[in-house]
Formats: structure tokens, sequence, C-alpha cells
């Protein structure tokens, strides 16, 4: 196999399991009684009439708008309270809320479980920051939800039911519409805000690259930060805001050392599978036009046959030279069994696979750790893949990290933003 480099406001664990089985210790629930009185004076001035952001309502991504929970009882809920996962957004940084279907025309009720504390968490009665106590108890239930998978399809084991909220509020904002990135070109100059350089101190251009995921901490590939020669990791050097690489004037960007790498546990560097890892800066993030962070994708999501975005600062033809400018380029996402049809290797159930379908348009040298980017129906993008390995460049598709099969462990490790 030839392998070519490619090279907080507020962090929560949206915690959403709609049954009593939440709480079921009595001692527990008097230990939180002065806490859940203080939570039920609040609740007495929410408007539940009121609509929020607009969002993609459940797994069939039916345009909606979130709203306080009690105000959007969905019969499936009834059903099966765990289907509420699917539902789940954030109000003002302060309540969990339903995504609730636009056409949705129920009444406003309680919802029927025994567990009060469970119901004063789902209806939008407890603010976020008095639970986040709870989600260490809480987290155990979750890991139990199964996540949703295609039939015939091996679940993974570190998918996670409730995704994360990486920094929901400005995540992925950058008025970029992916119906008008028809062709590989140089991007705009605050194009794409999240994608970061992974460079050495001595050394002008980048090795590979990256995505800010929050105030603290970068997404990349695990061989970007192995194979390198890095003897410190104080040596990495995470550029944020970079445009041009041939100026200094055209963006504010900031220089930050790396504070930790974490490349992922089971990484192989003989097949690159789990070819994953988390940056830590040694210091926080200031957004502005030129920094600002992508959003985690949805888990349980398949890209397959939608239209993606790769950016970077790779090679523009296998062992060519390297762009100064950050590139984009759309591809499609391959079917997983078209894809491994054009390998001998092995194409992993966590891969995915993007590339012009004739060839041409691809990932290259340099562009390893960068990101596949999807547009979301809201127009926020999220990062879908991360550029891992492929076969020159353009001839086969590239092989990428499928990021929503590691939601967990990206939580896990990602969620401190503090010193």
């Amino acid at each position: 196999m030839t392998i070519r480099c490619r090279c907080s406001l507020l962090l929560v664990l949206i915690v959403f399991i709609l049954c009593a089985s939440l709480v079921s210790s009595e001692t527990w629930v008097q230990d939180h009684n002065e806490v859940l009185n203080r939570t039920r004076r609040q609740a007495q001035v929410l408007d539940y009439s009121q609509q929020f952001q607009a969002c993609l309502s459940g797994p069939s991504a039916v345009r909606g708008h979130c709203r306080y929970a009690q105000a959007c009882v969905l019969a499936e809920f009834k059903q099966d309270p765990k289907r509420a996962l699917d539902y789940v957004c954030i109000i003002e940084q302060k309540y969990v809320g339903i995504c609730c279907p636009d056409n949705f025309r129920g009444p406003i009720e309680k919802w029927n479980w025994n567990s009060q504390e469970a119901l004063s968490i789902c209806n939008g009665e407890r603010q976020i920051s008095t639970v986040s106590q709870l989600a260490q108890s809480f987290a155990r239930v979750v890991e139990q939800a199964q996540p949703r998978t295609l039939a015939g399809q091996q679940k993974v084991d570190n998918k996670i039911s409730a995704p994360p909220l990486f920094e929901s509020n400005v995540c992925g904002r950058n008025g970029k519409q992916a119906s008008r990135i028809n062709e590989g070109k140089a991007s705009e100059v605050n194009d794409w805000p999240w994608t970061v350089a992974l460079k050495r101190p001595y050394e002008r251009d980048n090795f590979c690259g990256g995505v800010l995921i929050n105030q603290r901490w970068v997404l990349t590939a695990a061989h970007c930060i192995l194979f390198n020669g890095l003897k410190r990791v104080s040596d990495l050097i995470v550029r944020l805001g970079e445009y041009d690489f041939s100026k200094t004037n055209e963006t504010q960007f900031t220089d930050i050392p790396a504070m930790a790498v974490r490349a992922f546990p089971r990484f192989s560097e003989q097949n690159y599978e789990h070819d994953i890892a988390l940056v830590k800066l040694s210091q926080k993030v200031v957004y502005n036009a030129f920094v600002r962070p992508v959003c985690l994708p949805q888990p349980g999501e398949f890209y397959e046959g939608s239209m993606a975005i790769v950016t970077g600062w790779g090679t523009l033809s296998y062992g060519g030279e390297k762009s100064d400018i950050l590139m984009e380029v759309p591809i499609p996402v391959w079917k997983i069994q078209d894809c491994r049809k054009q390998f001998s290797q092995n194409i992993f159930d966590t891969n995915l696979c993007a590339g012009g379908y004739k060839g041409g348009q691809d990932s290259c040298q340099g562009d390893s750790g960068g990101p596949l980017l999807f547009q979301m129906p809201n127009k926020q993008w999220t990062i879908i893949g991360v550029v891992s390995w492929g076969i020159n460049c353009g001839v086969t598709p590239g092989v990428y990290v499928q990021v929503n099969n590691y939601l967990k462990w990206i939580y896990n490790n990602a969620k401190d933003v503090s010193g």
C-alpha cells in the first residue's frame, strides 16, 4: 500500500434519556431537593409557545425549530422514550430542548413519567448549568442506548447516542453555500475559519492539517502526530487563521504550541485503522472572523451519495508543489462497497471514501488530518471525515476516518477546555 500524507463558553454532555430509570435512588433525589425547588421557580417564567433556532428534527431531518421539550411531546416518545435522543437541541445555552417539526400541532403537556428529577430535566424546568454534575450518573444510561445502524452494518462500540454539543451556537458558520462550490479552486480569505495547519517551529509550511472543534482542541489524523519526527509535544505548532502562507498580512493568524496530543488508542500504523487524534492547545483560542470551530456530526448519520468539501494546503498533484493558499475541492462520498472494489487494502466500517467518480478531484499529499466537510440543511458545516490515506492523488477515492464513529472518544478526551 502506498500511503500518502494528507497531512468555552459551555461544554455539556447532553444526556436526555426520557424514562424513570434515570433516577431510581430516593436518597439521590432528596440530596437535590434544594436545586429542584430553585429550578421549579425558574420554570414558572418559561414561555412554552416560544420557538428558538432552526434545526433538523429527528432521523428524517425534517425542518423544525428548537422548543422547550414540554411543548413538543411526539407520539413516538411515548412509545419509546429513547427516541427523544434523536431530537435533542439546546436553548440559549441553558435548557435541554426538542427540535420540534414545524408541522407539529400537538398539545403542551407534562411527560408521563414517575421520576420528578427526570421530568424537571426533560421538560426544560432545570437549567443545564444545574445538572452538569449529574452527567456521570446519566452517562451510564446513555452508554446502554444503541445507536441507529443500517441493515447489515456492524455496530461500532465507540459511538455515543447523545452527541456532545461543541460550541453549537458558533460552530460551522461561514456564509458559504455548498451548492455554489462546483470545482476545485482557491478559497476566499475567511471561508474555512476552522481549518488549521500543523507545522514545526522552524519551517514555513505545514506538514498536516486539522480542524478546531472548541477553544482548546484540534482534531487531526493520528499519523500526523506520530510519524513526523516531533521530539517534544511543544515542537508541534498549530497555526489558526491562516490563508496564504506566502503573505503575512492577509489574515490575523496565530501560532499556538501544542500542550498534549492523544492518538486513538487502537490506531494501527500497519493499516491506518482508527487514524484519528486530538491536539490540545497550550492556551485558549479567541474566536474572530478568521478563527472559529467546526461542528461535530450527528451519530448514526451516513453520508454516502452526498457532496462534501475537502480543504487543505496540500499538493495540487501527486509529487507536485504545495499550495500556499487554502484550497477547496467538492467531492462525492462513495458507497463503501464501491470503494472497497478500488483497493486491495482494507477499507474498514469506520472509514468513508470520497473523490471524483472519474478521478481528478481528491485530497493529496500534505492534506492529511484535514477535514472533509458537509453542510447541514441549517447551513452549518460539520466535519464528517479526517483525511487519512490514498493511492497517488485522484486515481482512486481518498480514504477518510468517519468522525461520527468516534464521538464518545472525542467527547471524553476533548471536553476539558480549562488550563
